[in-house]
């Protein structure tokens, strides 16, 4: 699987191609700010955390719309045992944010997550003080499930919430 597409959203695998210009995302303040880890990443860095990805694992999308980069959304940290993994997402460009271009990416992966990879819970790891990002994965049907430190709180949902907020979030999605 190397494309998700809807709601005018392509979601393209992440390649080594694409590095570059993600860690250049990641090292901006409005991105890097919102992040556990907000040290500056080298192009070393940048590759060896790459090497390091788990290839039957590696569900990281660059979001692409209207032919253009625009964001990353990923799953990871999989946990076999409850069928649960984590997710995160950011739009870097900023003429994009707030457009709902995150939802309709979020509800591409979030599919994906539930029928194809057949897992029952996704988790949220977000910032405390990220406000637009706890009301929009609420919106998402996160909810809150416990702190996990000082700066960060985690979130989930599961499968059937998900699925009971499905077709109005494509309804929202459509507007795109």
């Amino acid at each position: 699987m190397q494309t998700l597409k809807n709601y005018g959203i392509t979601l393209t695998k992440l390649e080594e191609d694409s590095l570059e210009l993600l860690r250049t995302w990641r090292n901006t303040p409005q991105i890097s700010d919102n992040m556990e880890f907000r040290g500056y990443i080298s192009q070393e860095n940048q590759k060896l955390w790459f090497k390091n990805l788990c290839a039957e694992t590696n569900y990281y999308f660059i979001i692409n719309y209207q032919d253009r980069k625009i964001g990353l959304i990923h799953l990871n940290k999989f946990n076999d045992e409850n069928a649960s993994a984590h997710a995160g997402l950011f739009i870097a460009e900023k003429e994009f944010t707030g457009t709902g271009i995150s939802l309709g990416a979020s509800l591409l992966v979030l599919t994906y997550a539930f029928n194809e990879l057949k897992l029952e819970t996704i988790y949220a790891k977000i910032k405390r003080d990220n406000l637009s990002a706890i009301k929009y994965n609420n919106g998402l049907g996160f909810i809150f499930e416990k702190h996990l430190n000082e700066d960060f709180s985690l979130y989930k949902t599961n499968k059937q919430d998900f699925y009971n907020r499905k077709s109005l979030l494509e309804k929202l999605a459509q507007v795109i």
